[in-house]
């Protein structure tokens, strides 16, 4: 088997690329630049991934990744990610999110109509419908987006079914919010354990965030690279929701994280009004039955082990950061 990945540069990607080549796959990344710089890192960290450049907003550049991939699979996960920047950047946002994902089941339809589109769809999609619902989200609820970001999404999963509907196997997964080490540091999750490890090494001597209030459904990136897998390998294209199932405030993450360094959050966090939506989520949490009933996925890592997990990859960030501020890059030395 043969897969092209967009955005393979991301969380999900690198992950997603390890997974399908621990499973067999002959794994190709599409990657926006042709620097040799940017290869040759991607090439050290992912030494089994074939790259081809292209880009989603430029359909010449997705026939050619195609033709050169030959792949059975396409998992487009190419996005600008960050809803907080979506409000001052609504164009490129939907110029990537949405018309880049039409521009790719466009092209598999032509270049490669047999191949299987995965689409990465979001929680972003519900917007604050919880409110309406009053439990956890499933395929079947109204999508009301409220950010650029999620209409963006909103407009690139509505055209994945337009494209089902004409004969192209293109299936959704409706990812809740699923994070690891690697998750960019200004996402919320990091940026709370690195943000608490660098104060406790002494780096840094506050945390700047948001909403304490607003609950979210944290699962572990790895086991939801996962569910993208058996979503394609299903005999009809369908949406699937993947998710914990269980709530979690910014407060209880802050505690969780707190507790594994041994410190008191309070001490250290500060509310800005910089990093607070103009429309703010209250509430996302997913009902992943259906998944389970189909693919037999279910989420194994919750907000507590994930905290542990992240923690103590970032503690050991951070104390590699300090011994190096106070003592030089390894291998400088320091004249006396």
């Amino acid at each position: 088997m043969r897969a092209l990945i967009t955005g393979v540069t991301g969380q999900d990607g690198g992950y997603l690329a390890g997974h399908l080549h621990g499973a067999g796959y002959d794994v190709w990344g599409m990657v926006r630049s042709a620097r040799a710089a940017l290869h040759d890192s991607v090439k050290a960290a992912y030494p089994y991934l074939h790259l081809v450049t292209g880009d989603v907003t430029e359909p010449s550049s997705i026939a050619a990744a195609l033709a050169m991939s030959q792949p059975d699979e396409v998992y487009n996960l190419a996005a600008m990610t960050h809803v907080l920047d979506s409000f001052s950047n609504a164009h490129g946002t939907m110029e990537v999110n949405g018309l880049g994902a039409a521009n790719v089941f466009e092209t598999v339809a032509s270049c490669r109509p047999y191949a299987k589109v995965y689409q990465a769809s979001t929680s972003e999609l519900y917007g604050n419908i919880y409110k309406k619902v009053g439990r956890p989200l499933t395929e079947l609820d109204m999508m009301a987006p409220i950010s650029p970001y999620g209409v963006s999404k909103l407009h690139a999963h509505t055209m994945a079914h337009v494209w089902r509907k004409r004969g192209l196997y293109v299936a959704c997964g409706i990812l809740f919010n699923h994070e690891s080490p690697r998750r960019d540091p200004s996402f919320l999750t990091r940026k709370v354990t690195l943000g608490l490890a660098r104060c406790k090494v002494g780096l840094h001597s506050a945390v700047r965030l948001g909403h304490l209030d607003s609950v979210r459904d944290w699962g572990y990136a790895p086991e939801y690279v996962n569910a993208m897998r058996l979503i394609l390998q299903q005999s009809t294209p369908g949406d699937y929701v993947v998710a914990t199932g269980v709530g979690t405030s910014v407060r209880q993450w802050l505690d969780l994280v707190a507790r594994e360094y041994g410190m008191d959050w309070h001490a250290y966090v500060q509310q800005d009004e910089a990093f607070i939506r103009p429309s703010e989520l209250d509430y996302l949490v997913g009902d992943a039955s259906l998944a389970g009933e189909h693919l037999g996925w279910y989420a194994h890592t919750k907000a507590k082990e994930l905290a542990a997990i992240m923690c103590q990859a970032d503690m050991k960030r951070a104390r590699a950061e300090a011994e190096e501020e106070e003592y030089g890059p390894v291998g400088t030395g320091h004249s006396s």
